[in-house]
């Protein structure tokens, strides 16, 4: 008899909203919240439990004691239909940077970039779908990651630009992320 095999599959979101006015970004620029320049953190899961990706291993999944995961998914949703498309790269980090104020150049050090950086995942512009007044795009990825033994289990994202883009005035850019541990 084979011993069962264990997922824990969970669901972290973050919002942000941007300031009120449609200053078209420059390619490169990152996409911050109005009120604190700040970016996406995911550290509590709506989906699963409530202990994001610091629950310990061993009480989740017997046959394992390290910190990886697959991230299966990334989901952007824009409140709003800009007058043009977005097309970004998301940053996913381990461990949080200084915040970067909206619609200024990613300021993110070789040092961070090395020792933080997870991976980065391509919003591409031609890609979404306009639902209503929103727009849609999920980024099927199925990648493979590792949390270093430091890292504290949360997630940190900053989204850059990768065109001209022209957003909608004080608009809310929803970011979903779906993780699967073994």
């Amino acid at each position: 008899m084979h011993a069962p095999t264990f997922f824990d599959t969970k669901v972290f979101s973050d919002s942000i909203t941007r300031p009120s006015n449609t200053t078209a970004y420059a390619a490169e620029d990152v996409i911050s919240e109005v009120t604190s320049d700040d970016h996406f953190t995911f550290a509590t899961p709506i989906a699963s439990d409530t202990a994001g990706l610091t629950t310990d291993d061993a009480v989740i999944n017997p046959r394992s004691s390290t910190r990886s995961f697959v991230l299966n998914w990334v989901e952007v949703v824009l409140d709003a239909v800009p007058a043009t498309n977005l097309g970004a790269v998301l940053l996913l980090l381990h461990t949080d940077i200084a915040d970067v104020a909206d619609n200024a150049a990613l300021a993110i050090t070789d040092a961070e970039v090395r020792n933080n950086l997870l991976t980065a995942i391509s919003i591409v512009s031609t890609d979404w779908l306009t639902v209503g007044s929103s727009m849609y795009q999920r980024v099927v990825v199925n990648i493979p990651l590792v949390l270093p033994a430091a890292a504290t289990g949360q997630l940190f994202g900053i989204l850059k630009t990768t065109n001209a883009y022209t957003p909608a005035s004080a608009g809310v850019i929803l970011v979903r992320l779906g993780i699967t541990r073994d």
